[in-house]
């Protein structure tokens, strides 16, 4: 047992190895903890040396030096060489301030330049030459003496001949590039050479591409998807044609159906025609609208029947003179149904490009009965998605269906095909 024992003398033999000396330097040769027990001075330590040297050792300081010493830095690219610890750690700390962090510069304490191949994600893409950063915005380049550009697509080879060299491309606080150098446009780049003038063009959102739109009236023939670039997906509006108003008088007949429209997998039928029947003394019913089939891929947004021409009343026996208009046509959401005909008018012809129905004929007659034509239907409406599209698609817009005796025509079909690279 450690300390002054009962029964020895209080001499100085027997005490001072007992007791830390307070009055002169000591050392103590045993283990010597601190052990309050106040909440706030933390846990105990058991070994006072042993804990001292841990952290001299977890911050790389030698032991035993003076109370002002500083970290021995190996590297001194941020801050001093005489930077204490909390002093480089902070430096360190403001190297990633959201603003005015580190901008990989290849300066020393600034991150090394990253190249195109470096970075993945939405940029303004491979303008990358060899110990440059990524170039953004719109960049123009010049050629000197032996210097070649050719441009194919979105593809620029610039070749140095002989003597020659490539002179200006050169970004701030870089080294010029020499040599033949290929630059390769990503999304929303745009590539163009006037004479010895090539001027790469990035939109101001850094490889924004906008919507492009392809429409198609009545024909038949491929769709081609846009490359270079693709786009990511396609929106699609496809309407069937509409169908002819029916014509007026007591053996009034009936307008023609269209031939509907399609678009790869979507088919929107064309809408169904007016007619002039009376058989029995009933009316004349309009034409249905056209119905749609859309096979399995396209995510669907709308799908819509064509609506029905309006129908026209049953023959009227009366005295004297009569009349009626003929029924309206039917219409979708690109409306365009033709009016019915005022009475002994023609029904007016759908819009085109709608799939509107044509408006029927209308009716004036004396000995008291009246014969009115209907109004014809529209054709389908789709609008839908195609994800990853293919590189073609056949396609076919209806022209409309003929009106009978002084019925309208049906609206021509249409098809919208809004191209999204982003």
């Amino acid at each position: 047992m450690a300390g002054v024992l009962d029964g020895q003398p209080v001499d100085a033999a027997v005490t001072n190895p007992a007791f830390i000396i307070k009055n002169a330097d000591d050392t103590t040769p045993s283990r010597l903890g601190l052990g309050s027990a106040a909440p706030d001075q933390g846990p105990a330590i058991t070994w006072t040396q042993q804990e001292v040297n841990s952290i001299d050792s977890f911050i790389g300081k030698t032991q035993n030096i003076a109370a002002t010493a500083t970290p021995p830095w190996t590297h001194n690219d941020i801050g001093l060489s005489t930077d204490p610890l909390f002093t480089r750690v902070n430096l360190m700390t403001a190297k990633f301030n959201g603003i005015t962090g580190h901008m990989h510069t290849g300066v020393d304490g600034d991150g090394p330049i990253l190249n195109g191949s470096n970075i993945t994600g939405n940029i303004v893409n491979t303008i990358t030459p060899a110990g440059f950063p990524s170039l953004v915005g719109n960049v123009q380049l010049s050629p000197g003496t032996g210097v070649s550009f050719a441009v194919s697509g979105q593809i620029i080879t610039i070749t140095a001949s002989g003597s020659g060299t490539v002179e200006s491309i050169a970004v701030t606080g870089y080294p010029a590039a020499t040599g033949n150098i290929i630059f390769e446009a990503g999304t929303g780049i745009g590539l163009s050479q006037s004479g010895d003038l090539i001027t790469i063009s990035a939109s101001a959102s850094g490889g924004y591409k906008a919507p492009t739109i392809q429409t198609f009236g009545p024909s038949a023939g491929t769709y081609t998807t846009p490359t270079s670039p693709s786009p990511l997906y396609l929106k699609v509006t496809v309407v069937g044609d509409g169908g002819g108003g029916g014509s007026e008088g007591p053996s009034g007949s009936a307008g023609t159906v269209g031939s509907g429209t399609s678009f790869g997998p979507i088919s929107c039928g064309a809408g169904n025609p007016g007619t002039g029947n009376y058989s029995g003394g009933a009316g004349a019913a309009g034409g249905t609208g056209g119905t749609n089939t859309i096979s399995a891929g396209p995510l669907v947004l709308t799908n819509v029947q064509g609506g029905q021409g309006s129908p026209t009343p049953a023959y009227i026996s009366a005295s004297g003179a009569v009349g009626i208009a003929g029924g309206d046509g039917g219409s979708n959401p690109m409306g365009g149904g033709g009016a019915g005909g005022y009475p002994e008018g023609s029904g007016s012809n759908a819009s085109a490009n709608t799939g509107g129905g044509g408006g029927g004929s209308g009716y004036y007659g004396g000995g008291a009965s009246a014969y009115p034509g209907s109004g014809g239907g529209a054709g389908g409406y789709v609008e839908a998605i195609i994800n990853s599209p293919a590189s073609t698609y056949a396609y076919s817009v209806g022209s409309g269906g003929t009106g009978a005796s002084g019925g309208g025509n049906g609206g021509s079909g249409y098809i919208i095909v809004e191209e999204h690279y982003q």
